[in-house]
């Protein structure tokens, strides 16, 4: 039985993540212990910019839901991720194509200065969660390979 695509940028597309993520401990239990609160932003998207706020404890994924803008501060997050539509949609089916990101759409690479997507907080030492961990968030990114995603 074929599973039904989930929508791009959706909470229940993170949901399949987190759901991957938290089936998957020894997996995560390789990258080390994890804690974020995260806002990734999709901005561009048709119909309007899109904020989800993940929280992340331990090796799992605990918490998603999808945020306005004037929820952005109260959520409190570490570091907000924030890119163009249409560069998250290059990015997932570059993921889906690959079963992980290939060197070219990794969120190090797409996080570095002067190209698409942009880590960014109220307290740099809490957006350097980001990169400290790393390895989690894009294992996480790279869980979408599983899921089929259909696009806004």
């Amino acid at each position: 039985m074929a599973t039904a695509a989930v929508s791009f940028p959706s909470a229940q597309w993170f949901e399949h993540l987190a759901a991957r993520m938290n089936e998957q401990r020894a997996k995560y239990q390789n990258f080390g212990f994890v804690t974020a609160r995260a806002v990734f932003r999709i901005v561009g998207v048709p119909g309007g910019n899109r904020n989800f706020g993940l929280v992340f404890d331990g090796f799992e994924c605990l918490e998603i839901r999808e945020l306005a803008d004037s929820e952005i501060a109260p959520f409190d997050p570490d570091w907000t991720l924030e890119g163009d539509y249409a560069t998250w949609k290059e990015m997932v089916r570059n993921i889906k194509a690959h079963g992980e990101a290939d060197p070219d759409h990794t969120l190090n690479r797409l996080c570095l200065l002067g190209h698409p997507f942009k880590v960014h907080g109220a307290d740099q030492t809490r957006v350097d969660v980001f990169y400290r961990q790393l390895f989690s968030f894009q294992a996480f990114i790279d869980e979408s390979a599983a899921v089929e995603t259909s696009f806004a």
